[in-house]
């Protein structure tokens, strides 16, 4: 029928040569075939055609015969090369989120127990900035407000003084 790959065919053509009991029996199975052809005309397939068969049975570069992109392979292996990365690079960036984006600021509300001062710090620990916006100030309006840092036992450190009303910003030392 003439469907084995090129090296098997070779190697029955060789065995024809050597085994005359095997060549009769390829002629008689070629003489029982060779019917079926007498229904078809031999006709040429057409280059694009042609072009897919030889793609198909010998590998190779895929040729696009009627230079349409759309009907490119070439062009959708590459579009699909690109949607790959596209979506590894998503789930690289999902995943790993703090190695794209800032840490989040720390934010804390700072209160008296009376209510009388209520203020919203915020803490960049990048820059070592703290953003401090006093919500709500009862009758201390007149008085500037101050910022104690209470470290391990027991010891205080000033961080600034703030006027009243107003926002401020600290740069914290390390």
């Amino acid at each position: 029928l003439g469907v084995l790959p090129l090296e098997k065919r070779r190697e029955l053509e060789r065995r024809m040569q050597d085994d005359a009991a095997f060549a009769q029996l390829v002629q008689r199975w070629e003489a029982e075939f060779s019917d079926f052809n007498a229904d078809y005309q031999e006709q040429a397939p057409s280059a694009a055609v042609l072009a897919r068969i030889e793609e198909r049975l010998f590998g190779g570069r895929t040729v696009n015969t009627n230079g349409s992109l759309w009907n490119s392979a070439s062009f959708w292996r590459w579009i699909s090369v690109a949607t790959s990365a596209t979506a590894v690079a998503a789930i690289v960036y999902a995943a790993f989120p703090e190695k794209w984006q800032g840490a989040t600021p720390l934010v804390a509300e700072l209160a008296t127990t009376d209510s009388q001062v209520n203020l919203l710090a915020s803490y960049d620990a990048e820059s070592g900035r703290m953003h401090i916006v006093p919500v709500a100030t009862g009758k201390t309006d007149e008085k500037s407000l101050e910022l104690w840092l209470v470290m391990d036992g027991g010891k205080t450190r000033s961080l600034g003084v703030f006027q009243p009303g107003t926002n401020g910003d600290l740069i914290i030392p390390a």
